[in-house]
């Protein structure tokens, strides 16, 4: 929700993330250069007080304040790694949402929360179905969430067995995520939701919502819906999409601010993430799970147990940006299987189908010589049992224009050409080349500039992941 009252720090944000080899503010693990991080003036939040309290990152270090006016130009921002856009109104800066979309498609991700919906909504349509025309009628309150993400879940309690949490919706009219349009929408938080209902009483601008603060959802009846998504994520491209329906900065509980810390974590790992289901895919296994964490430097984190399934190949792996990492595997009985030390990402302990025996499996990962505390890493399990076909990591291209060449990378495509079926939504694109892990296409000439197609790829009747890509 965009404060319906001026508050200095409540986080209602949008970010944008690239995630290239971690350049670091110094006292957060994350190494980032001061135009690394681009965040719009103050508006009804402060997401810069955000970046300074949780993360250590100062003004001028780590991050350099826009005009808001620049999200629309896609050249003032495509070299940055991280874009927060502070809320401020429900409104959209001109030329945005398809400035965003490339900038997710091209690798980068975006995270919005409550009132900037505007900027998924408009700039990637079909993911999300938000609550009629004007979503914004969430009523101020406590809302018991349910943690649906596994990974979300250890990151917030470890080994316990909890799986809820309170957010607090501190301000009226926060916006309403009815459900996901598209089966690559992962659910991360959900819980129910109550609505606040419309009467001749409801304010009729956008001024006066602020205005009215609690009053309005204090007065008006509350309709209960069920099980509605609270904070969602989903990839694009080679990017990846994450929104909530809350303010970040309103939770201020020790697991409130582990919360904030994994929703972060998710967009900014998201080439970790990548480059961990590339190592598996070259190894003929497919991601089953990931785990997003950060560690302190001469410290050790004991990891999630994995389940795994009897009698198959399997490998758990640990991605990283640089410096030196250790990976330590252990058996469902509690004996060292193997261990890994290197200075090079990813690094992937095989388990062979003789040694997978069924049960749950855990890691430990270890700073040896990283730069800084709060480092962040990815550790993901893949096994042969998931791998069902080919699977799309990247698509590259010089001109995202009909008719112009652009390379697909993955796993588990024919080095023949003609064996490897390329569709860009319905048209067909024609193969050059091809081997196992590449192919090299022309984009149609059918395809609309300015429409975004679901990319597959089909090998022996099995059917890629969908990739979204925008032909510009």
């Amino acid at each position: 929700m965009c404060a319906r009252l001026v508050r200095r720090g409540i986080h209602c944000l949008f970010l944008a993330i690239t995630l290239a080899a971690p350049c670091a503010a110094a006292s957060s693990g994350v190494r980032l250069s001061a135009m690394d991080i681009l965040v719009t003036p103050p508006g009804f939040d402060d997401i810069g007080d955000v970046l300074v309290q949780q993360f250590g990152w100062q003004q001028g270090v780590a991050w350099t304040e826009i005009p808001t006016s620049s999200l629309g130009n896609y050249d003032a921002i495509k070299n940055a790694k991280v874009i927060f856009i502070n809320c401020s109104t429900l409104s959209v800066e001109p030329g945005a949402a398809t400035a965003l979309r490339q900038f997710v498609s091209a690798g980068g991700a975006l995270y919005a929360s409550d009132w900037a919906y505007r900027y998924i909504q408009d700039g990637f349509p079909g993911y999300l179905q938000f609550h009629g025309s004007l979503p914004t009628v969430g009523p101020a309150g406590q809302v018991v969430a349910q943690i649906v993400d596994q990974g979300l879940r250890n990151y917030i309690y470890g080994s316990s067995p909890a799986s809820t949490m309170i957010l607090d919706f501190d301000l009226s009219w926060w916006a309403v995520l009815d459900r996901a349009l598209r089966s690559d929408v992962s659910i991360l938080l959900q819980g129910d939701i109550p609505v606040a209902q419309r009467s001749s009483a409801y304010p009729a601008t956008e001024s006066s919502w602020r205005r009215a603060g609690r009053t309005y959802s204090e007065s008006q009846g509350l309709t209960s819906m069920t099980t509605h998504p609270l904070a969602v994520t989903f990839p694009y491209g080679a990017g990846r999409v994450v929104y909530t329906s809350f303010h970040n900065e309103a939770q201020t509980g020790p697991e409130e601010k582990r919360l904030i810390e994994y929703l972060v974590l998710v967009p900014y790992t998201t080439q970790l993430q990548n480059s961990l289901n590339q190592a598996f895919g070259s190894r003929g296994l497919s991601t089953v799970r990931t785990d997003l964490n950060m560690i302190d430097r001469g410290s050790e984190v004991t990891g999630t147990f994995y389940d795994v399934t009897a009698g198959v190949n399997a490998g758990i792996g640990l991605a990283w940006a640089g410096s030196t990492m250790r990976l330590s595997v252990y058996r469902p009985d509690g004996s060292p299987y193997a261990e890994q030390t290197a200075s090079t990402s990813p690094v992937i302990v095989t388990i062979a189908k003789a040694d997978a025996s069924g049960g749950s499996w855990s890691y430990r990962v270890a700073a040896v010589d990283i730069p800084s505390d709060r480092y962040p890493f990815v550790v993901g399990i893949g096994t042969d049992a998931a791998s069902g076909g080919p699977q799309i990591t990247k698509i590259q291209c010089r001109r995202a224009t009909p008719g112009s060449p652009a390379t697909i990378r993955g796993t588990g495509f024919s080095a023949t050409p003609g064996n490897n079926t390329v569709k860009f939504g319905r048209y067909k694109a024609a193969i050059k080349k091809a081997s196992q892990t590449k192919l090299s296409v022309t984009i149609p000439t059918k395809c609309k500039r300015g429409t975004t197609y679901s990319v597959t790829v089909t090998v022996g009747g099995k059917t890629s992941n969908p990739w979204s890509f925008t032909v510009e």
